[in-house]
């Protein structure tokens, strides 16, 4: 798999990057079980047409841009590129979200980020999938907009947990808020996770030895208390072993500004690079 980071001008320049290509488009933070499907019907649709499956994700988030500051993230991009590929996305262009993006009409959007950009012959988005300047392009006009074009447009539809409610990044991030990690990872098809980087050793507040991680700044921490969780390599599990294993920790979050992440009951993989630690449950 391949990751694109490309600006809008670099993507006019370079276009069409693939041809023919189904292109599944959201931000998908988190890669939730809503994302996934979205993601898999682009899969399907290109295999069944000989196309490339690509997913076209934004950073940073549009509220960084037209909103009042982007919400906390629930997985960095490199992170959410790994889930995508575990999908059977083969490629992913993270497409700079700035004003000359934003300024865009939902109909330039489409003709020259969709279909000149990439070379869509079938898009596929979800059924709240909303782009354009003002957030004015919805998937009916993106139906009328490519199919005068010869563009096919898939919507998925939303995707409802058992309780009902409808499975969204927002609602995970208030899920994680409240320390409710179970239920937070039955919406994101798998437990959550923070990437971080291993720092020194402290003292968590109960008085016991503790590694410190830092996680990424753009991700969201689970509220206040104490979870079991795992310790990761930066890749896990993602390259398939069946047997890989991550090392058992008590993970503690403080309350209160600047709270950060210590972990109890086991060493840092090998290697010094960033650590992923996977949430479980909450002890308390």
């Amino acid at each position: 798999m391949s990751v694109w980071h490309l600006t809008l001008d670099e993507l006019r320049r370079r276009a069409p990057l693939w041809e023919p290509a189904a292109v599944a488009v959201g931000n998908f933070d988190g890669v939730h079980v809503g994302h996934a499907r979205i993601l898999r019907l682009a899969v399907e649709e290109a295999a069944a047409a000989g196309e490339t499956p690509v997913a076209l994700t934004f950073s940073p988030h549009p509220r960084a841009v037209v909103g009042g500051g982007p919400p906390p993230a629930l997985s960095t991009v490199e992170h959410r590129a790994r889930l995508m590929r575990k999908l059977g996305v083969a490629r992913v262009v993270v497409l700079r979200f700035d004003r000359d993006v934003a300024s865009l009409s939902p109909e330039a959007f489409v003709h020259d980020v969709l279909l000149e950009g990439l070379g869509a012959r079938r898009i596929v988005v979800g059924e709240d999938f909303r782009f354009g300047r003002g957030a004015a392009g919805t998937p009916r006009l993106l139906e009328d907009e490519a199919g005068r074009r010869g563009a096919a447009v898939h919507v998925a539809p939303t995707v409802r947990a058992p309780d009902g409610r409808v499975v969204s990044s927002s609602c995970i991030r208030r899920l994680l808020a409240e320390g409710d990690v179970e239920a937070a990872a039955r919406l994101l098809g798998r437990p959550y996770e923070v990437v971080g980087v291993p720092g020194g050793m402290e003292r968590s507040p109960d008085g016991e030895p503790a590694l410190r991680v830092d996680p990424a700044p753009e991700l969201l921490l689970p509220g206040a208390g104490e979870y079991r969780a795992e310790l990761w390599g930066e890749h896990g599990d993602d390259r398939g072993d069946d047997d890989a294993r991550g090392v058992p920790v008590v993970a503690v979050i403080a309350a209160g500004p600047g709270r950060g992440l210590l972990l109890r009951g086991g060493a840092p993989p090998a290697g010094t690079g960033p650590v992923r630690v996977r949430f479980l449950a909450r002890r308390r």
